[in-house]
């Protein structure tokens, strides 16, 4: 990119140096995250765009980044020459071979296109002690592994015959296939590298010097230019250390919409748990509302409204006369479900009331009360429910099952309960989306030996309420693309205990995301797979519908020794709040008193 253009991606880099070379190396950003900003010429304003890109879409693979080589005392000159030589020789001519590799949206990995795991599996009878007695099933695992290839002599003239051979050989890869997978258009403007695509069509011109593809979709949607240059300019260093090179400002703002208005018989209670005098002033508070009337009044895509409609058909989740309480935590999935059903609302038949409940857990890290204004501006019955849940924790765990994220899960849950009861509710719509029910099943299936997930629409131990999942057969992906694009005002969620640092959930969620690479109908097949567990309708463990013993749980977390669910299986999904965990009998009787005295007893 020194002479203009996009630059190669980090992986893509890494991937190469490693097939062509046999160097292993590292791409990513730093641990020292303002000396990578420094070195990579990103300003405060640009890092909070790539940050909140990031946040929205949960593709990886925009994240800024750099490829670390490392070199070592014990490595001769010749090893650092052929280093840095390789360096050279991708920086020059690595561009050619992109549109043999592909990339992963999610994680940001590259991979070779005709790459496959079984061909890189390594078999334990491999390496086997020789004086073990070979079998038959020692020989057929030898059999299926891969073949050692000799190491070319000139490893730079291999990669030249590569870079020549690749698309017209014995086996070439068809440049006319070359596809890469769609971003997310709200953020084209970030985009820094170049694709494989853009490659592809290079070549097919027989043109020397790289450029942008015309043709082939690169974003999600329409009406996305393809920036020609990175938003951001690595800087150059001099001798004497100064910086040589040029930082391109960040793009500013789209300019905001017309601001929009509320209902007038909006109405707001503080719940019986009771908030602070700052919240009471909030709901209290005439409303001066700004938000684009994308973020108030947004159109449903056909293929969202339809998924949310199969489900609510399928489980049987909203009857006529029902009164539904959408547990908001103001993330992009409860945001997504509360206009979905609002939508659902004005065009069934059936008549049903939607009002909206947050529990507020009273913790600097997290600040639901942008939520008040939002809810008046959109004219729907909100309930404000406050605790202190995390100082609760401190002085009411059990420890023997010290998990601050079972108990905040369960307080959530019993609030939301107890103010169904009082308000008249029948039906808590929680926002767990299919990649949710898919993560819980891998990990009760990893952890706890058994095959559960979270259940679409199931009555409470006492009979007298209803949870219902209405997006359980909706993609994650579906609400970063429908909250970004619509501007809803998310709320962040980064709870002390839970969120500071994804663990168990969040590896999980990598894993499927690797193999829906290579399997793009994953999802739909691990849809109808759970399908049987997704449909038990009921909490009542006394039917026999699994076996557990008498402390079991649903969604039971890993028990450890920090205090806090280290392990992320306390059932919560990735909008992370709304007390979405164990579907207890504990919780599902629990009355409407207060917290504190409730645990105690």
């Amino acid at each position: 990119a020194s002479g203009g253009g996009l630059y190669l991606h980090y992986n893509y880099v890494v991937a190469l140096l490693n097939d062509l070379f046999g160097i292993q190396a590292r791409g990513g950003c730093a641990c020292a995250g303002p000396y990578g900003q420094l070195l990579l010429g990103i300003d405060e304003a640009l890092s909070e765009r790539f940050d909140e890109a990031l946040k929205r879409t949960a593709q990886e693979v925009l994240r800024p980044g750099f490829v670390r080589v490392g070199v070592h005392f014990t490595m001769s000159e010749a090893e650092i020459d052929l280093v840095a030589r390789a360096v050279e020789w991708v920086a020059d001519n690595g561009w050619r071979l992109l549109p043999a590799y592909s990339f992963d949206t999610d994680t940001g990995e590259w991979r070779h296109r005709l790459a496959s795991p079984q061909l890189d599996r390594l078999w334990l009878s491999a390496v086997a002690p020789p004086m073990l007695r070979p079998s038959g099933l020692q020989e057929l695992e030898s059999s299926l592994a891969p073949k050692k290839t000799p190491a070319p002599d000139d490893v730079f003239a291999a990669a030249d015959e590569a870079v020549r051979t690749a698309f017209k050989g014995d086996s070439p890869i068809p440049l006319q296939s070359t596809r890469s997978p769609l971003l997310d258009r709200n953020y084209a403007k970030l985009m820094w590298f170049a694709t494989p695509s853009d490659a592809a069509a290079t070549l097919r011109a027989e043109q020397s010097t790289p450029a942008l593809a015309e043709d082939g979709a690169v974003f999600s949607g329409e009406g996305a230019p393809r920036p020609e240059q990175p938003v951001f300019t690595v800087k150059r260093w001099g001798k004497g250390g100064d910086d040589e090179s040029t930082v391109e400002p960040g793009t500013p703002p789209a300019p905001a919409e017309e601001p929009g208005t509320g209902d007038a018989d909006w109405e707001a209670t503080m719940g019986e748990w009771g908030c602070d005098a700052e919240d009471a002033e909030d709901l209290a508070a005439p409303a001066t509302f700004n938000y684009l009337s994308s973020a108030l009044h947004p159109e449903i895509p056909k293929t969202l409204r339809k998924s949310v409609g199969e489900a609510v058909a399928d489980f049987g989740m909203i009857k006529d006369g029902d009164r539904l309480l959408v547990g908001l935590s103001g993330g992009k999935d409860s945001l997504t479900m509360l206009h979905i059903l609002l939508d659902l609302q004005r065009r069934a038949k059936v008549k049903f009331e939607v009002a909206a409940a947050t529990v507020n857990p009273e913790t600097p890290e997290y600040n639901p009360g942008p939520l008040i204004d939002y809810m008046k501006a959109l004219g729907v019955r909100y309930h404000f429910l406050c605790k202190p849940l995390i100082e609760m924790a401190k002085k009411h765990l059990d420890p023997k099952k010290p998990s601050i994220c079972s108990f905040c899960a369960r307080m959530k849950r019993g609030m939301l309960y107890s103010c169904m009861r009082k308000e008249g509710y029948n039906v808590l719509c929680l926002g767990q989306h299919l990649d949710d029910f898919a993560e819980s099943l891998l990990m009760s299936a990893f952890h706890n030996g058994s095959l559960r997930t979270m259940k679409a629409n199931y009555s409470v131990e006492a009979h007298d309420l209803r949870v219902a999942r209405p997006l359980v057969y909706v993609r994650e992906r579906v609400m970063a693309q429908f909250s970004t694009e619509n501007k809803l005002p998310i709320i962040q969620d980064n709870c002390p205990a839970c969120f500071a640092a994804p663990k168990e959930r969040h590896r999980i969620k990598l894993v499927l995301a690797q193999q829906e690479f290579e399997h793009p109908n994953l999802f739909w097949s691990l849809q109808k797979a759970m399908k049987p567990l997704m449909s038990i309708n009921h909490a009542d463990r006394s039917r026999g519908w699994f076996e557990a013993g008498p402390e079991e749980e649903e969604e039971t977390p890993l028990q450890t020794s920090g205090g806090a669910c280290d392990n992320g299986m306390c059932g919560l999904g990735s909008d992370g709040a709304m007390g979405v965990g164990s579907d207890d009998v504990m919780v599902s009787m629990a009355p409407a008193v207060d917290a504190a005295t409730d645990l105690a007893a």
